[in-house]
């Protein structure tokens, strides 16, 4: 499955066009694909299950640039109740694919085969449940926050990260995309509601 392209004008950056030659190759050799509508939602999707037990995701771009230019950082673990888990999600949005009404999978946490505790958290369908757990996260930090996102813009984190700011003792740094994130601050610039999200960035963190 895979986000459709739609003619629909995007802000800089714009997104990546399909590789339809490629994907009518796999068409050629009996692999099934799904375009999903990008509207009203784009489908953000990025994971990989093999073999019903092995999940492969990450900070990825599925482009053949991205690859061409190892630009993809993929994280791989071996744990069949996590693919499992990411099965059913991928399972329901091909039965459905409606972007918007799916990820309402709610999965317990899993024991690594080193000990490791994670649980998966589906967005959009538990988009809320997974900000809350990351603000408890880090207003509950005693030492260090490291943050790596593309783009921050959900309340919750951002009034955490305020917060936090406002009382010195714990040491703070993060990444972001420079290009979307000046994006959106130029949108909440418009709208006096949210023009407070921007105050966790006007420390000049590494970008």
């Amino acid at each position: 499955m895979f986000n459709q392209d739609h003619a629909i004008t995007v802000p800089d950056p714009p997104p990546p066009e399909i590789d339809w030659a490629f994907i009518d190759r796999l068409r050629s050799i009996g692999i099934q694909v799904k375009p999903v509508p990008g509207i009203p939602d784009l489908m953000h999707h990025k994971y990989v299950v093999r073999d019903a037990s092995t999940l492969l995701s990450g900070s990825t771009n599925w482009t053949n640039d991205s690859w061409s230019r190892e630009e993809n950082v993929i994280l791989t673990v071996a744990s069949t109740e996590l693919a499992a888990d990411y099965s059913r999600n991928f399972e329901d949005l091909w039965q459905r694919p409606v972007v918007a009404t799916s990820g309402r999978i709610s999965s317990p946490w899993t024991s690594l085969a080193d000990g490791t505790r994670v649980r998966p958290y589906f967005c959009p369908g538990r988009a809320m449940k997974l900000v809350h757990a990351m603000a408890r996260s880090i207003s509950s930090a005693q030492k260090r926050i490291r943050i790596c996102s593309p783009v921050i813009t959900s309340g919750p984190i951002l009034g955490t990260l305020a917060e936090v700011l406002a009382n010195p003792g714990v040491d703070i740094a993060g990444v972001y995309d420079a290009t979307q994130m000046d994006e959106v601050q130029r949108q909440w610039g418009t709208q006096a509601t949210v023009t407070w999200k921007s105050r966790p960035f006007t420390r000049s963190p590494t970008r």
